[in-house]
């Protein structure tokens, strides 16, 4: 082979490769500046015997440029796989790149994570020089397209969906709730991300983020879908930022935005969200749900097909509605403690709580549907609070310094509780919420009331300023 033109040959990282007169690639080589080591090769003297041979049946050399020298690397190692060159040693170092497999064969396939490439009639994507880098873009391929985890045998094995299903970040083919064509369309979906293909991704991405502005500049109702980790904290705070800044205090008119996410939130899930902002979570959520509370709506329910009864388990963490000002929560599920503290406007209902519930309440009104921890009330100067008492023993877990017991019997109060458990059922498809209003008559009994005492001195005067005002508008009239 005569020596090619110096011009010809680029001086950026890239890969050679040598054709004889078939067009066969021969070999393939790397290097970091192209020209430098072409350009070796044809020096007077000095050359192996192997490099020598390979030159004399060397007919062409084409070349491919790269932006750096471990995309050079890559590149080299993927051709030489392609090709097969008689003069190459393949993966000369024996060193073996990350791939990711999926086995296009299998009706729900996964995406895994292997060495070496086979034969198998599988996808293989990669390599990747970086085996973290690589596992960390798998953690993130799955979170966004959800895909089953489990080997072949745990999932013929498997008796009840896994915990990443309750997390919305595996659709359970295992138990049918699934079909083939729609769980292949995410592997779909993976596929043409790892080959570069994101256009689609971002046109449908885009669509999403031009039907969400359109919820906030012309106030036009939308309902939006996300799966949701615990590494996703204060998720709508700056979602409600940007509304207080356009819109001010009132926010957006009632239901215009609705997001329902699916998994395990992380914390302050909801924080400060605004009027007119709607949060679903289905699954679980950390602490601090809710924090500063400005108006918006919080639901949080178990996820639709599990199994468990929701008002005997735990779904979300400590500290909930932590300075909520306005709006309204609803939790089927257990939650921990200190619920509702500093609370001053907020609407809950919640299924069960630990210690510390209503501590330092100004506001608001609280319900719970279960039993509660120690120290209740603590501290509580305004709202109210009302407790189902199955088992009597209430009075055992109130701090009862600031605040008084009593049964439900003013009318307006009763009309309350029924009117809070009744938007608990409907935002939240609460079996024990059902249970309660088909038997009403016999459950609001079984209620406590808990207001402050000053609290509620104001609220007496308050309804004595009325009955005043309406016998004077009735004196007037007559």
């Amino acid at each position: 082979m005569q020596k090619p033109d110096p011009s010809s040959i680029p001086l950026s990282p890239g890969v050679y490769l040598y054709r004889d007169g078939k067009g066969q690639v021969i070999y393939v080589g790397k290097a970091r500046i192209l020209r430098r080591r072409v350009l070796s090769y044809f020096r007077p003297e000095g050359l192996p015997a192997k490099t020598k041979a390979m030159l004399a049946h060397a007919q062409s050399i084409e070349f491919l440029t790269t932006t750096t020298e471990k995309e050079a690397l890559l590149l080299e190692a993927s051709l030489i796989k392609k090709y097969r060159p008689h003069y190459n040693i393949v993966l000369r170092d024996d060193k073996q790149y990350v791939l990711f497999r999926v086995n296009i064969k299998h009706p729900f396939p996964r995406l895994e994570v292997v060495r070496k490439a086979r034969r198998d009639g599988a996808r293989y994507f990669g390599p990747f020089t970086s085996s973290l880098a690589a596992r960390e873009t798998w953690k993130l391929l799955h979170r966004a397209f959800p895909l089953r985890r489990c080997s072949d045998r745990a999932m013929k094995n498997r008796v009840r969906p896994c915990l990443y299903h309750h997390m919305g970040q595996c659709p359970a083919p295992c138990m049918g709730l699934v079909t083939a064509e729609d769980y292949f369309e995410g592997v779909r979906r993976v596929c043409d991300l790892l080959q570069g293909k994101a256009d689609p991704l971002l046109k449908e991405l885009h669509s999403r983020m031009e039907a969400a502005a359109e919820a906030l500049e012309n106030q036009k109702e939308i309902s939006l879908e996300y799966t949701i980790a615990n590494t996703d904290r204060a998720c709508g705070a700056m979602l409600s930022g940007t509304i207080a800044a356009k819109y001010g205090e009132a926010g957006l008119p009632e239901h215009t935005l609705n997001v329902k996410f699916k998994g395990s939130a992380g914390q302050s899930f909801g924080a400060f969200l605004v009027p007119g902002v709607s949060f679903k979570l289905e699954g679980e959520a950390n602490d601090y749900l809710g924090k500063g509370l400005s108006g918006g709506r919080i639901a949080v329910l178990p996820p639709v097909r599990s199994n468990f009864q929701a008002e005997k388990n735990t779904i979300a963490g400590n500290t909930l509605l932590y300075g909520a000002t306005s709006g309204e929560v609803y939790i089927n599920g257990r939650v921990g403690e200190r619920f509702a503290v500093r609370n001053s406007g907020a609407i809950a209902v919640v299924e069960g709580v630990g210690d510390h519930c209503c501590e330092y309440m100004t506001g608001g009104r609280v319900v719970v549907l279960g039993s509660t921890g120690r120290n209740f009330a603590a501290g509580m100067s305004g709202g109210v609070a009302y407790v189902w008492n199955k088992d009597g023993n209430f009075d055992y877990f109130c701090n009862m310094e600031m605040v008084e017991l009593s049964l439900i019997e003013e009318a307006s109060y009763r009309k309350e509780l029924h009117e809070l458990i009744r938007q608990h059922y409907l935002y939240t498809g609460s079996n024990l919420a059902r249970i309660m209003l088909d038997d009403w008559n016999r459950y609001v009994d079984e209620f406590i009331q808990i207001v402050p005492i000053e609290y509620k001195k104001v609220l007496q005067e308050e309804q004595m300023r009325k009955l005043q005002q309406k016998i004077a508008e009735m004196q007037r009239d007559y």
